[in-house]
């Protein structure tokens, strides 16, 4: 990826294509997430790889490329839905190769994409971020511009919450 992304920081159209596609399930996972109309998630997909193409001359550190690249995205996102006024609705999806029965593994994805939508923007979008897209608590740190401590507690909050509602609806319809 470190060359890729040198040709790319150059001008070099093709190799920053590639870059793109090489994290599109990343960009498309985050985008999900955070806006549930397909169309907003077109917009703000296509309006972050703009940017990101305009403006990847000016990343300082390439090696953050992946998490500056979602620190766009998320703001795009979070610009739409305060454009629009509408509510958050995250709906992350889970590994498809993590499980064996795909009716087990439909049931466990409803299950947490419903569980993920009473959550509050805050606490989904770190579970997303930590869980879904494998960021680490520095990169998270980083991109939201809150220290690793802060993050850590975040994230502890939203699991208990996540846990909570979890464990209610299978109270309620056990």
């Amino acid at each position: 990826m470190k060359q890729l992304l040198k040709k790319a920081m150059k001008g070099d159209q093709q190799a920053f294509i590639q870059l793109i596609e090489q994290n599109r399930a990343s960009i498309v996972q985050t985008a999900s997430s955070i806006l549930k109309n397909r169309e907003d998630i077109e917009d703000a997909i296509q309006e972050c790889v703009v940017t990101v193409y305009q403006k990847l001359p000016t990343l300082s550190e390439p090696r953050y490329f992946k998490t500056w690249m979602i620190r766009i995205l998320i703001n795009i996102c979070c610009d739409i839905v305060r454009g629009r006024k509408r509510v958050m609705d995250f709906a992350p999806y889970l590994n498809e190769n993590s499980m064996q029965d795909s009716s087990i593994q439909s049931d466990m994805k409803s299950d947490v994409e419903v569980v993920m939508q009473e959550l509050q923007e805050n606490d989904r979008l770190l579970l997303t971020l930590f869980y879904m897209e494998d960021l680490s608590v520095r990169q998270i740190s980083d991109m939201m511009h809150i220290s690793e401590n802060a993050v850590k507690l975040r994230i502890s909050r939203s699991r208990q919450k996540f846990k909570k509602i979890y464990l209610d609806k299978e109270a309620y319809c056990g």
